[in-house]
């Protein structure tokens, strides 16, 4: 009987390791995950779920929602609501640069609001970006925001009802704060 080599030997079990690699899963999940749904707009994150469907908003490129079990957020009728971002001696009615779409759209010079959504979900249609306290887009920039909503001053983390509203001014310094 011949014996085998230590080069026949290590060639063997590197070929018993990999087939045993293929039949036994890397990726063994005892519970399901709900994944996130990529999406663009609010129409993407509508679920089918039965005879129903679950709608929920587009933010930061994921749905609020990741399947039927979660909690949506209803579809109210439109309401107005006029929403200016000022700074310095500009000020920008949202309305001139958001698409329409199920939660937030336009009419006029007004913005509709379509259901309990946050403050930051519109400002996020509009192209502006919250970070921090902090505004970003290409025609604002900057911190320290004064929020009034109906003329009652509130802060964007208190995530305000803004569908009872109808007026809404966001007032941003110049700058961004640094640190000495």
């Amino acid at each position: 009987m011949k014996h085998l080599t230590w080069r026949q030997t290590a060639v063997f079990s590197f070929l018993f390791i990999v087939s045993l690699g293929f039949l036994v899963p890397y990726n063994i999940q005892f519970e399901s995950a709900e994944e996130q749904i990529i999406c663009r707009a609010d129409t993407e994150c509508l679920l089918n779920c039965g005879n129903s469907q679950l709608a929920g908003y587009c933010t930061k490129n994921l749905c609020s929602i990741t399947s039927c079990k979660s909690e949506g957020t209803d579809i109210l009728p439109a309401q107005k609501v006029s929403i200016i971002v000022s700074q310095g001696d500009n000020e920008y009615n949202l309305a001139d640069y958001i698409p329409n779409d199920i939660f937030v759209g336009t009419e006029g010079s007004s913005v509709l609001i379509a259901g309990d959504v946050p403050l930051t979900h519109v400002l996020e249609r509009a192209g502006i970006q919250v970070y921090n306290g902090c505004l970003s887009s290409f025609y604002v920039n900057g911190c320290n925001l004064k929020i009034s909503m109906d003329n009652e001053d509130t802060n964007i983390n208190n995530h305000p009802n803004i569908y009872l509203s109808k007026n809404i001014k966001i007032e941003v310094d110049d700058g961004y704060p640094t640190n000495n």
